[in-house]
């Protein structure tokens, strides 16, 4: 997708710019401008704009030009850069939603400690 349509896109969904864009339920942590081949070849969508909803007809594999990388981190990839970050849940709570996103933090912040021990990262 261009980066004009998104924007376009963006400020038809959210006009006052205020509502998170998550990617994959997850936030962005940058956008950066690297070449199309930079991580390998860009997949870019072929779309018939006559098309109503699903317009995707094909797909072309680029090597040239440039490309907007948006790099997002979940929950677990946070913990393991930062093993004493706040994780807040209050939202949550009450729901199983919270039993289970707890017990994932719980398990990834228990193993990002053991590891960050081993090289004295973090306090003991």
């Amino acid at each position: 997708m261009k980066s004009k349509i998104l924007i376009e896109k963006l400020k038809e969904i959210d006009p006052t710019g205020e509502i998170e864009v998550l990617v994959g339920n997850c936030d962005i942590l940058t956008l950066q401008l690297k070449p199309m081949y930079w991580d390998g070849h860009g997949e870019v969508f072929i779309r018939d704009k006559s098309k109503k909803g699903y317009d995707v007809i094909g797909l072309k594999v680029c090597s040239s030009g440039n490309k907007i990388d948006i790099q997002t981190l979940s929950i677990e990839d946070v913990i393991w850069n930062d093993p004493k970050v706040k994780i807040d849940l209050s939202e949550l709570e009450g729901t199983s939603s919270f039993t289970e996103f707890k017990s994932i933090t719980d398990k990834t912040l228990s193993e990002a400690v053991e590891e960050f021990k081993k090289y004295d990262n973090i306090e003991k």
